[in-house]
């Protein structure tokens, strides 16, 4: 019933879409039939599997591998739960078998697939998702499924080494990249940029996601503020696959890499595994830095309700857009953020209540980067300021009145800028 039921919404769905969208769909349509006739053929070796699970247990997962946000952080929690003692994952009787998603055309970072693949038993989508469907249509989710998660609540990535490792040939380009950028210094400081556009979501179909413009930030700001930086030693890469415009910075040390000609999907993880820290706008391609453990700096985030347990690591830090209200003319705090609704962003809200998400002003962000390079350079990372315990105790209270599914509980270690905190002191009321 439910493959009828999914087959109808497919149908319905393709009169609305253009030729682009039809012609995907049309080709989604046609891998779930292929499936279910593989899934006919598969059904012996099914059962038999089903059979022997007591003695060696098989699994089965899907990748998301067209989204670096959802690739880096699912699979790296997953490799970290691996790694776990405590865990039953760990148990020699379990063979883990994985394919990549059924848009895997679209694999967001080639080189990162091949990191990961070293650790992961990867098949073709073919030969492992007719299980999976066998799995969830038969007997529902099951212990058979490998359900991978974008919450850290075990709080392991604070906790555990980056799973990822280069090899020397690696190490050698990467090197001898840095040797011509950097004038022979390999030991060069340096901070990466990643601030969101809409270029790359554009990019995979003819689709209208403005739902995520709110997400957006004015790039040009951030780059002024981070000045602060180069005047520091710092060189900054500004990263992206796909950007919307180029920066305009004389600042010899502020490198354009998203747009002159440098980036490669090797270099946006070799740079990530090596950068000091991370300066970004809360975009996907900043959890790669994360699976090398490095430090993350999110400025002007606006979902306030849906943090990323792995944005919690105890060595980033974040500061917030504020909500003005056009009718009461002034600043929302957090409470009324929640009761409003607007935690998750819902940009008929917005329009609704006459909200008006603000970002930090230039010197504002000069502040709070110099505040994190602080943070960083002196290894604060245990430190917690009283401004950031009123704000855990105001948002676990929050997430549990609101019955969000995100709550935080007491894994919640990611650092809140005091230097916002200070400036916005109605925040917390």
């Amino acid at each position: 019933m439910k493959f009828v039921l999914f087959f109808i919404k497919q149908i319905k769905q393709l009169n609305s879409y253009n030729r682009e969208l039809f012609i995907y769909k049309i080709s989604k349509l046609f891998f779930y039939i292929l499936c279910l006739c593989l899934c006919i053929i598969y059904f012996p070796v099914f059962i038999f599997i089903r059979l022997i699970h007591k003695f060696y247990l098989i699994r089965f997962g899907e990748l998301s591998s067209n989204r670096i946000g959802h690739f880096a952080l699912e699979t790296d929690l997953y490799l970290s739960n691996k790694k776990n003692t405590n865990l039953s994952i760990n148990s020699s009787y379990i063979s883990d078998l994985f394919c990549l998603n059924i848009d895997s055309k679209n694999i967001c970072n080639k080189k990162l697939l091949e990191l990961f693949a070293q650790n992961l038993k990867i098949f073709n989508k073919f030969i492992i998702f007719p299980f999976i469907l066998l799995n969830k249509s038969i007997f529902g989710h099951s212990r058979h499924l490998i359900l991978l998660t974008q919450f850290d609540k075990s709080n392991l990535l604070t906790k555990s080494p980056n799973n990822l490792s280069f090899c020397n040939e690696d190490l050698e380009i990467g090197n001898n990249f840095f040797k011509k950028v950097f004038k022979e210094n390999i030991n060069q400081k340096f901070v990466l940029l990643i601030i969101r556009d809409p270029a790359y979501l554009n990019s995979l179909f003819n689709k209208n996601w403005s739902y995520h413009d709110s997400r957006n930030i004015n790039l040009h700001n951030i780059v002024e503020a981070c000045s602060v930086l180069t005047s520091l030693g710092y060189y900054i890469f500004r990263m992206g696959s796909l950007v919307e415009e180029k920066i305009n910075s004389s600042d010899p040390k502020i490198i354009d890499y998203a747009t002159n000609g440098m980036r490669t999907d090797f270099l946006d993880v070799f740079l990530s595994a090596n950068c000091s820290f991370a300066v970004s706008s809360g975009t996907g391609l900043d959890l790669v830095p994360m699976l090398f453990r490095k430090p993350v700096l999110t400025l002007s985030y606006v979902q306030i309700g849906q943090f990323h347990l792995s944005k919690t690591m105890n060595y980033s830090m974040i500061s917030f857009r504020n909500f003005y209200s056009s009718i009461l003319r002034r600043n929302l705090d957090l409470t009324e953020i929640f009761k409003l609704g607007l935690q998750k962003i819902d940009a008929d809200l917005l329009v609704k209540n006459s909200i008006i998400l603000k970002e930090s002003s230039v010197e504002e962000n000069k502040k709070i980067i110099l505040e994190m390079t602080n943070f960083v350079e002196n290894k604060k990372f245990d430190f917690i300021s009283n401004n950031n315990l009123a704000f855990r105790k105001n948002m676990n209270e929050l997430y549990k009145s609101f019955n969000s599914s995100n709550a935080l509980e007491e894994n919640f270690n990611i650092k809140i800028s005091d230097v916002f905190l200070n400036n916005n002191k109605n925040f917390l009321r």
